[in-house]
């Protein structure tokens, strides 16, 4: 694949991609799974943070952006987000609170991305900036998650022990 600047036409420093940059409707509900996320630190605030990737419906492909504080010197809020990810991790198969880690970055996205989930969306206005929060999770139609693979600790067997050997097998 090459690329060509002389075939692009100069530019004054704008350009608009289109697409919809309006919020999606408070209350909507949406399927929609995370498709990236980690632990992110900003200003001082060490938070997990999730996009999720609408799978279906009208708003197919849009983005929503969720900050779960659940490192917040709030005690209030720090509980809230932990339960909210922690609900998240239910629905994803419970694979994040399983491993008996804190989250890090290589958990989230070893045990969240791309499950399904049923999510209520919000809508934030800041100085006339408008975007989607993520209210609510459940599982997808109600039905309850996936549960994680039990890892089994492999029992001892005692092979048969071989009646006959083969001194002919050339090595």
């Amino acid at each position: 694949m090459t690329f060509d600047w002389n075939n692009i036409d100069q530019t004054e420093g704008k350009a608009e991609l289109g697409g919809s940059s309006e919020p999606i409707p408070e209350n909507t509900q949406v399927v929609a799974a995370p498709d990236d996320g980690g632990i992110k630190e900003w200003q001082g605030e060490t938070k997990a943070e999730l996009r999720w990737s609408i799978l279906d419906g009208p708003y197919k492909g849009r983005k929503v952006f969720q900050k779960i504080k659940i490192f917040d010197k709030n005690p209030e809020t720090s509980k809230k987000a932990r339960a909210m990810l922690a609900a998240i991790d239910h629905n994803a198969g419970g694979g994040l609170r399983a491993s008996g880690q804190a989250p890090t970055t290589e958990l989230i996205l070893q045990h969240l991305m791309h499950k399904p989930q049923a999510l209520k969306l919000g809508v934030w206005d800041m100085n006339g900036n408008k975007g989607n929060w993520v209210k609510a999770v459940s599982p997808v139609n109600g039905a309850p998650a996936p549960q994680p693979a039990q890892q089994q600790t492999p029992q001892p067997t005692q092979a048969a022990p071989a009646d006959d050997f083969d001194d002919n097998v050339p090595f």
